[in-house]
This record gives C-alpha cells, sequence and structure tokens, in this order.
C-alpha cells in the first residue's frame, strides 16, 4: 500500500489527501457534534452557575464597598462633631448652620463617590433630615423616619439593607451613628444612603446579553430587590425555587425557561437567570445544519482544491530547479528571472523559497563583486604608500654605499644616518607582508626617529610608553611613521620650543588602541571635523591621514581606523584602533592572503 501510494503521481497524492482527509475532518466533526450535545446541558449549567457566581461576587463587593463607605461617613470626626453641635444648639443658631455647611462638605463627595449612589441623607435627632446626591427625594413621612431611625437602632452600629417598597425604587441602607468619643456609643443621628438597583447589578448582565436571559435579584423574604426587565416577580412563577434545586427547566404554557439560582453567602440576596429554552437549543439545529452543509461542500471543493494547490506547488519547485541550474553554471544574472517570479507576492513557503534564493544569489554576486573591488583597492592604498619613493633600489644600495665611506672616515653621525635612511628603504620596498608585529613597526619607527633626531636635536623628543604585551599585535606596515612624520610637520615646525611626542597603547574593549599625541599648536574646529569624516586629501605638505584610515579599514574592516582630537593650543592625539582579543581571526584570515 505504502509503495502504491508512492508511485502515484504529486497531483494524485494531494487528491487522495484532501479526500481522505475531508472525510476524516467530516466524521470528527460529526462526531464530536453529537458528544458536545450530550454534554451541553452539563456545559450550560456550569456557564450559568459561574455567571450567577460572577454576580453574586461583583454584588457583594459593591455591598461590601457601601458597607465601608458608611462606616467611614459614621465615624469621621467632622461629621460626629458637626452633630453634636447640632444635638446641642439652638435649631435657629449660627453654630448649627454651621455644622450643616461642615457636613456637606464631608457627605457631598461621597453622594457623588459611585454611581449606583442615588443619594445620602443625615437624620439628625430632632428627626429633621439632610439630603446629598443625584436624587432629592427625601422621606416626609415621620412615621417611616422613625421606622429608618428604628431599623438602624437595632441593627447596633451595623449597616442595615432594606428591600425596595412599593412607592420606592431605591435600595435604602442605614446606619445609626453612635459617638465614639470616649466610648460613649450615644445616638446622634441616622446615614441614610439610597442606591440604584439597576446600577448596583446593572454588570452582572453577562446572560441576558448572550442568551436573552432575565435576572431576578430576591431578598431573604422574596421581596423583588432588583429585575432586568418589566415583569413583576411573582412567588408561584418559581414554585421549585429552592436549596435542593438549583437548575432546572420550567413550563410556563407559552414557553420554556430554564431556571437557575444561587445564594449570596455575605448577603443572603437570591441570584436567578430565567434563559428562553427554545433561543439556546434552537442555535444549537442552526449549527448542527451549517455543520451538515460544510462537510457536503467539503467533497465538492476537494478535487477544485486539490488541481489548484498541485499547479501552486509543482510549477514554482519546477521553475526553481531550473534556476539553480542556472546558477551552478555560474549565471548570476538569472537574478533578473527570479524576481519576475517573485514578484507574484507569494507569501507562503514557495514564495519564501523563492525570495531566500533570490537574495543568496544576489548576495553571492555581490560578494564576488565587493571581494573584487577591495582587492583592487587594497593594491591602490599599497602603491599610494610606496608612490613618494623614487628608485627605491638606486637609493638604497647608493645609501649602504655612503653608510660605509662614513664609517671609513670615521663620520658616525653620517653612517647612523645613511643606515637608518637605508632600513626604511629596505622595509617600503618589502611588499611580501601586508601586517608586521607592532615591535617591527616600532623599530622601523626607530630608524626613522634616528634621523629626524639629526635633524632637529633637541627641538625634538619623543618617548614611546608601550607595554611588552602589545609588541606582538599586528598592525598594518608602515603606518605609524607617517603618523609621526605629521606631528612632527604641523607640529614641530610651527612651535618655537621642544616638541614632545608620546607613543602609547591601551586596551579598549577587547581592542587595542595606539595614540600619537604632541603638544603643537593644535587643529582648528572645522579642519579637524573634515579630517575625521576623511574630506581632506593629502596634498603635496602634509602626510596622507587619510590613506592611512583607509588601509585600516580595508585590512580590519569598517569598525576599525583612526580617529583624531585636537585642541588649539594642547596639541593632538591620534588614535589607531586596531584588532586585539577577540579579533584573532580577523588578523589570521588577512595575514594569510
Amino acid at each position: 500500500m505504502r509503495r502504491l501510494f508512492l508511485n502515484l503521481k504529486i497531483r494524485e497524492r494531494l487528491f487522495l489527501i484532501l479526500f481522505l482527509t475531508s472525510i476524516i475532518i467530516s466524521a470528527t466533526s460529526l462526531f464530536a457534534f453529537q458528544i458536545s450535545l450530550s454534554s451541553y446541558d452539563n456545559i450550560l449549567q456550569q456557564e450559568i452557575k459561574d455567571v450567577l457566581t460572577l454576580s453574586s461576587n461583583v454584588a457583594e463587593a459593591k455591598v461590601k464597598e457601601i458597607d465601608e463607605i458608611s462606616f467611614k461617613i459614621v465615624t469621621d470626626k467632622t461629621v460626629q462633631d458637626s452633630l453634636k453641635t447640632m444635638k446641642s444648639t439652638n435649631p435657629a443658631s449660627y453654630k448649627r448652620y454651621a455644622a450643616i455647611d461642615q457636613l456637606e462638605d464631608i457627605i457631598l463627595p461621597w453622594s457623588q463617590y459611585r454611581n449606583y449612589i442615588a443619594s445620602i441623607s443625615i437624620i439628625d435627632s430632632t428627626n429633621k433630615q439632610y439630603s446629598w446626591g443625584r436624587t432629592n427625594k427625601v422621606v416626609r413621612d415621620i412615621d417611616e423616619i422613625i421606622s429608618l431611625r428604628n431599623n438602624a437602632y437595632d441593627n447596633k452600629g451595623r449597616a442595615a439593607w432594606l428591600e425596595p417598597v412599593e412607592d420606592n425604587n431605591f435600595i435604602t441602607v442605614v446606619r445609626d451613628i453612635r459617638c465614639i468619643q470616649n466610648l460613649t456609643f450615644e445616638s446622634l443621628g441616622t446615614l441614610v444612603l439610597r442606591i440604584y438597583p439597576a446600577k448596583l447589578f446593572e454588570e452582572n448582565q453577562l446572560l441576558h446579553s448572550k442568551y436573552f436571559a432575565n435576572m431576578y435579584v430576591l431578598s431573604n423574604d422574596n421581596i423583588t430587590i432588583y429585575q432586568s426587565n418589566r415583569q413583576p416577580y411573582a412567588l408561584n412563577r418559581f414554585a421549585e425555587l429552592n436549596a435542593d434545586s438549583s437548575y432546572y427547566i420550567e413550563d410556563t404554557g407559552n414557553e420554556k425557561l430554564i431556571i437557575s439560582h444561587i445564594t449570596s453567602p455575605y448577603t443572603g440576596w437570591k441570584f436567578i437567570i430565567a434563559i428562553p429554552y427554545n433561543i439556546i437549543y434552537g442555535k444549537i439545529i442552526a449549527t448542527r445544519n451549517v455543520m451538515l452543509a460544510v462537510c457536503l461542500c467539503a467533497f465538492g471543493t476537494a478535487i477544485f482544491l486539490g488541481m489548484k494547490l498541485y499547479k501552486s506547488i509543482t510549477i514554482p519547485v519546477s521553475q526553481l530547479t531550473e534556476q539553480m541550474k542556472a546558477l551552478e553554471q555560474g549565471n548570476f544574472e538569472i537574478t533578473d528571472e527570479i524576481n519576475i517570479t517573485v514578484g507574484q507576492n507569494r507569501l507562503d513557503e514557495i514564495g519564501k523559497l523563492q525570495q531566500d534564493f533570490c537574495l543568496m544569489a544576489k548576495r553571492i554576486n555581490e560578494l564576488i563583486k565587493e571581494n573584487y573591488l577591495k582587492h583592487i583597492a587594497m593594491q591602490e592604498a599599497e602603491l599610494k604608500a610606496l608612490q613618494a619613493q623614487i628608485n627605491p633600489h638606486f637609493l638604497y644600495n647608493t645609501l649602504e654605499s655612503i653608510n660605509w665611506m662614513a664609517r671609513m672616515n670615521k663620520q658616525e653621525p653620517i653612517a647612523a644616518m645613511a643606515k637608518s635612511l637605508g632600513n626604511l628603504l629596505r622595509n617600503s620596498i618589502d611588499t611580501r607582508n601586508l601586517l608586521v608585529p607592532l615591535k617591527e613597526e616600532l623599530a622601523i619607527l626607530k630608524d626613522y626617529l634616528t634621523i629626524q633626531s639629526y635633524r632637529y636635536e633637541e627641538r625634538l623628543s619623543v618617548y614611546i610608553d608601550i607595554p611588552d604585551q602589545y609588541l606582538n599585535v599586528m598592525i598594518p606596515k608602515l603606518s605609524l611613521q607617517p603618523l609621526i612624520e605629521n606631528s612632527i610637520q604641523h607640529g614641530l615646525e610651527r612651535l618655537e620650543g621642544t616638541c614632545i611626542i608620546t607613543v602609547s597603547a591601551t586596551e579598549l574593549k577587547g581592542r587595542l588602541c595606539i595614540t600619537v599625541s604632541d603638544n603643537g599648536p593644535g587643529i582648528p574646529e572645522q579642519r579637524l571635523e573634515k579630517l575625521n569624516n576623511n574630506k581632506i586629501n593629502p596634498s603635496e605638505n602634509s602626510i596622507g591621514i587619510k590613506n592611512i584610515d583607509e588601509r585600516l579599514k580595508i585590512v580590519f574592516g569598517p569598525e576599525y581606523g583612526l580617529k583624531i582630537e585636537s585642541t588649539i593650543g594642547r596639541g593632538t592625539q591620534v588614535h589607531m584602533l586596531v584588532p586585539y582579543k577577540g579579533d584573532e581571526e580577523v588578523v589570521q584570515s588577512i595575514a594569510g592572503r
């Protein structure tokens, strides 16, 4: 069977795979649907229970918050002092009016603290009521005021929750205000909070928008505290509502309802959800019909998709194979043809493969050209370093003759200068090594300084301060001597006193920084900026700083090179950055060319 499948064409394989996949998916979907349908009732029951639990928890949190607000108000020192003043002063006295203003300053912000607070009232010891908030509704009936005060007093300082009555749509919270100073607990008045039921429970209607469910909140005495619709609650409507049956189906005659309830442990309120039965299972039947239609369409589209998929995969792969063969034969211009294919804006794996292949071909072509141009640039840089030499072999042999003649005539200074100049010429014509150890470069520098010391005598003083551990660092040949010559030309020749030149080296983030500094007159800021940006080419009277910087970048990379710092009247520092620790592979690859 496996061998038969492998012998099929890709088109036939894709068609067979799509056909079998459609059958498996359809059968699995129908089977899963039946399992889901059988367990949907339990899932729905758990979902309703979770929503009711969430509704109860949210309501409890708000109730606790209202309890805390009422506690903060009744224990507020200003509130207690104001009520004491109102209780002990004449009703028409100024102190009483001032105390009422103080109460307003405290109560008014609390009345706007939450949107479910309709108003906050204070009933003083004379049964007179002061109210603040979103509604000006106050209790006019003295019997009702006394009833509120009695409910608050009987609760012994705790908040008492009163259900809405026929002419009052608010939930009322009352609390006795007791004097806490000296712990006398004398009754100073009554705090009354009126709460909007709809706003208190408005965040709990999660199932209402999903299943068009209705929510009811009942008190311990089955008094309706809140209902999400306008239909009044009837005791005989939820006849089976009890602690033993928290989920059941009720037939009202006109429709079936799924009833579920939960009792809040904090408030004792019952949260009831009533969901129309036909809305839930009507969606399930519609879903089943849609699934059957999708399964039938899957068989019809399998053949069509198979042909499209075959063409979209095999044709680009064949084209890419031909392009690879052309690239293998060295035809890098194939990238133009690849761009036409990639231009189709394919975002799948085939398109990504074509794009990567195109980038690879372009990169190979660019690397070949870059390597060729770098080789040419390196040769030009070496030629520029030697272009000032005129027949160096002839001059070197002539200097050797001058050296021996000076020794024979006991002219040691002339012999030393001729020998040093000969060493310089010999090193300049030796192009076998692109990189040399720092100690060899310092030897070349000492020969150059020998010549300059006879010329400038005490006007030139050079100090070399390079630790021994840096002497084997590889640097481009003839890169330090031009920097010293540049300091002499632009520093010593413009300086009246002694020109002090220092050559030092420090490690900087795993790289070596060789610094040539002098005490010359410095470089103007504009010219310094041009030097650092390589905008000044070497002239007849200057040394090619740009040439040395280009050689360093060609050999080691763009992150290396020269950096010049200078201050007018304080001298100039030229920093040469070359590889040190961690860059051995760079040096070895250059040295092995």
